[in-house]
C-alpha cells in the first residue's frame, strides 16, 4: 500500500501542475522544464525531483488532470429522458471544452496513461474519464432501443472517432486562423451514423438543433 502523501508535497504538487498548465496553455509542452517550475515556484531543483522523478510523471499527472476536468465538464450536464438528446449535449460539452482548453487538450493526446510513469498509487484513477461518459451516453441509445447496434462498442468507437477528429481539426483550423465549422461537422456525421442505424430522421434532427440552442445560451 502507497504511503499517504504529506500536505506539503501536496500543495506542492499541485503548485507545480498549476505553473506546468499555464506554461503549456501559453506557449506549449515545450516551455515546460524542471528548471522554469523550480523559478516560477521559488523552489530548487532538487525539490522539484523529489516530487517528480522526472518530466514524464509531471506530464503525466498533468495529463490526468486534463482528463478529470474534462470528464467532470461532461457531468455537469444532467441526463434526461430523451437518449438521443443527451448523447448531442454531451458532443457539444466536449467540443466546447476542447476549444477552451485547446492546447491542454492536443497535449492529452500526445501522452499514453497505459504507458506512462506515475509518482504514486494514489495518483492514480481510471484512465480518460470521459470515455466512460460518451460510453454510457452511447450505451443509453441502444437501450432505449432508438438504434439497431448489438455492439455498443462498435457505436462508441464510431461516435469517438468523429468526436476526436472533429475536434482536432477544428483546433488546428483555429491555429491557422481558418473558419473552423468542423465540430459542427462531427455532429452531423454522428446525427447520419445514429439514423443509418435506425434512428429516427426527424427525432434526431430534433434533438440536434435542441442540443445546440442549448449550447448556445451556455
Amino acid at each position: 500500500m502507497a504511503s499517504t502523501p504529506k500536505p506539503a508535497t501536496v500543495e506542492l504538487r499541485s503548485q507545480l501542475l498549476d505553473h506546468a498548465l499555464a506554461l503549456l496553455e501559453e506557449s506549449g509542452p515545450e516551455a515546460i522544464s524542471v528548471r522554469t517550475l523550480a523559478r516560477l515556484s521559488a523552489r530548487s531543483t532538487q525539490a522539484i525531483y523529489t516530487t517528480y522523478p522526472g518530466m514524464p510523471a509531471l506530464k503525466t499527472e498533468l495529463a490526468t488532470r486534463g482528463h478529470v476536468e474534462l470528464a467532470n465538464h461532461l457531468a455537469a450536464h444532467p441526463v434526461t429522458k430523451n437518449p438521443v438528446l443527451d448523447l448531442f449535449v454531451t458532443v457539444n460539452a466536449y467540443l466546447a471544452w476542447t476549444r477552451a482548453h485547446p492546447r491542454l487538450y492536443q497535449f492529452m493526446t500526445t501522452i499514453d496513461l497505459n504507458a506512462a510513469p506515475r509518482t504514486d498509487d494514489h495518483t492514480r484513477i481510471s484512465h480518460r474519464p470521459a470515455e466512460a461518459t460518451m460510453r454510457a451516453a452511447t450505451g443509453r441509445v441502444i437501450d432505449a432501443g432508438v438504434v439497431h447496434c448489438p455492439d455498443p462498442t462498435y457505436l462508441y468507437l464510431q461516435i469517438a472517432a468523429a468526436l476526436h477528429g472533429s475536434a482536432l481539426i477544428e483546433l488546428e483550423l483555429t491555429t491557422r486562423g481558418q473558419p473552423a465549422a468542423s465540430g459542427q461537422t462531427g455532429l452531423e456525421l454522428i446525427a447520419n451514423l445514429i439514423i443509418a442505424l435506425g434512428s429516427d430522421k426527424a427525432a434526431t434532427h430534433s434533438a440536434l438543433r435542441r442540443a445546440q440552442r442549448a449550447n448556445e445560451h451556455q
